[in-house]
């Protein structure tokens, strides 16, 4: 453990806000101790509660990173080939097999019918997400340090890979098999990154971070191996210069440890002091104006919530007013509205229109935020600089006014949009009716009064005149505006938002009837997540024990003459 504990990989993560990688670190070695209990081919119970273990903890994970489904099935598959190699039965390979193939599938269902969006052409990219690192060539040296390069005695580290090398050679009996499952996992997977970081294979990894936890478990197990070879009794231990080697390998991996040590000795674990969220409070919240959404463009690496990516070098992520939460974290669900996002952009980058205002102007898009040092990946002694010609495209649009410019990032505020909700004018009303780009570029979109929200779709009361209410949420059926008793439906506006036309004034309020079989899969989801908790914990062993209690015979013994 000490080993583990010493990788660098979970401090770099959180210095640089990478809660999947850290994640996956502390999920790696509970999801080991069951590929050792299955191995040992239990039944019944014990079974159950093993399979049920793996699903509830991939399904917890890939909540947050669904690449660790992948780690996983590399981790069984290099499990797999170390007890191959070290010929341990095949029954052993058979349950680890069992294991990963039942925890995948099983946290596929658990997070059904929303996993469903996996099903496309392009699952893959879905699965791995856009990541920082997806277009780097970091080196084998970076690799190896677990420490993406990032600290100055990092090179240190390469002393914990010493134990892993060593107890292959001086591992006997049984402790062969441990040897060979620690160097296969360090040794195939840094084989596959080093390979795919060169260009000589091409694959779709997931992040780096998430494969290289892998190689920390394996330096965490060649150690301990060495370790139990070294100092126990009843090993079969080494002798002469292979014993002098073993215990220079372990002072090498205590070596390896300084630099973890350094590098969260001052508390801070490598926060920054200011952070990308703070300087964000400038922008304005729930404004007279109306509400708004905010579009982060730039690098991947720094951007504060899951991007979506325009193309190799830029990505893009889109939030509702005011400050960001953990909800913003998660991995957002795709819709129309992120397509024409996209083709905005792009068409920005690609310097084909100066009216990209126009283009966002349904969408509620009124500041464009383009982060530069977020104090994570990017900081002021590394900063990340922002993608070749963005900032210069950005600065050519008609529509898009500079308001903030740093070192830490830009904001750019498109004076053309219209809020989030409001009252739009006769002759915007007239231009929702159709749809293309070639309409908004020649239009001129105007708002007649913001509504203010209640949620995030539905809004407060108010009083509104004859006309037409727009909505920058994708259309959807359960939309209506209700007015005097009478519920408007929507219609589709803009070829993907949604526009209410009132017939009557009144007071009126957007709502949105959630359909039935929403609640009915709610249901079957938390049915399914109680159904794996009961199976894990084995909650029917207390009645066991309550009804064997209550069946126990009740003896009674006659009173002795000291007991009186």
């Amino acid at each position: 453990m000490a080993t583990y504990a010493a990788a660098p990989l979970p401090y770099v993560a959180i210095e640089g806000g990478r809660w999947g990688v850290l994640l996956c670190y502390a999920a790696l070695p509970w999801m080991i101790r069951m590929f050792v209990k299955v191995g040992a081919r239990p039944s019944g119970a014990a079974l159950t509660k093993l399979l049920a273990g793996a699903v509830l903890l991939t399904a917890v994970v890939t909540s947050f990173t669904p690449a660790f489904a992948l780690v996983l099935i590399w981790l069984g598959i290099v499990w797999v080939i170390s007890d191959t190699i070290s010929r341990v039965a095949a029954s052993s390979a058979f349950g680890v097999f069992r294991l990963v193939s039942v925890g995948v599938v099983g946290a596929f269902v658990l997070h059904s019918p929303w996993s469903g969006e996996f099903f496309v052409a392009d699952w893959l990219d879905k699965v791995i997400g856009q990541h920082p690192d997806a277009a780097k060539q970091v080196g084998m040296l970076n690799l190896s340090r677990l420490d993406g390069g990032l600290w100055a005695i990092g090179v240190l580290v390469l002393g914990l890979y010493a134990p892993t090398f060593i107890s292959i050679v001086v591992a006997r009996a049984q402790m062969v098999v441990w040897s060979t499952r620690a160097l296969m996992m360090v040794v195939l997977t840094g084989a596959v990154l080093v390979l795919n970081d060169s260009g000589t294979i091409n694959l779709s990894l997931p992040e780096t971070g998430l494969m290289r936890a892998i190689i920390a478990c394996g330096l965490a197990l060649g150690a301990a191996t060495l370790a139990n070879i070294m100092f126990d009794e009843t090993a079969i231990r080494p002798n002469g210069l292979w014993r002098s080697l073993g215990a220079l390998s372990l002072v090498a991996a205590t070596v390896g440890m300084v630099p973890a040590i350094t590098g969260v000795v001052d508390g801070r674990w490598g926060q920054p002091e200011t952070t990308l969220s703070q300087l964000l409070t400038q922008l304005p919240t729930n404004p007279e104006s109306g509400d708004y959404n905010v579009v982060f463009v730039g690098r991947s690496e720094v951007l504060p919530m899951a991007g979506k990516a325009i193309n190799d070098a830029v990505a893009f992520a889109v939030s509702d007013d005011g400050e960001l939460t953990l909800r913003d974290h998660w991995m957002p669900i795709s819709s129309s509205l992120d397509e024409s996002v996209s083709s905005a952009f792009s068409a920005v980058i690609a310097d084909q229109t100066v009216r990209a205002g126009r283009l966002l102007a349904p969408l509620a898009i009124r500041y464009i935020v383009v982060p530069i040092v977020d104090g994570g990946a990017s900081t002021v002694e590394r900063p990340l600089p922002a993608p070749d010609g963005l900032l210069a495209s950005l600065s050519a649009q008609l529509d898009f006014r500079r308001v903030y410019t740093a070192n830490d990032l830009v904001i750019f505020e498109n004076v053309a949009y219209i809020p989030s909700l409001a009252v739009i004018d006769e002759n915007t009303s007239l231009v929702s009716e159709q749809a293309g780009s070639e309409v908004l570029l020649s239009s001129q979109l105007a708002s007649v009064a913001p509504l203010a929200r209640s949620g995030d779709v539905e809004s407060v009361p108010s009083q509104i005149g004859v006309g037409t209410v727009h909505a920058a949420v994708p259309f959807d059926d359960g939309l209506a505006l209700d007015i005097q008793g009478v519920k408007v439906k929507a219609r589709v506006a803009f070829g993907g938002t949604s526009a209410f036309d009132l017939p009557i004034e009144g007071v009126a309020r957007l709502t949105f009837d959630t359909p039935l079989l929403h609640f009915v899969l709610v249901a079957f989801q938390a049915l399914l997540w109680a159904v794996v908790v009961i199976a894990l914990f084995d909650l029917g062993r207390f009645k066991r024990r309550i009804a064997s209690t209550r069946l126990g015979e009740i003896v009674f013994h006659e009173e002795t003459e000291d007991q009186k």
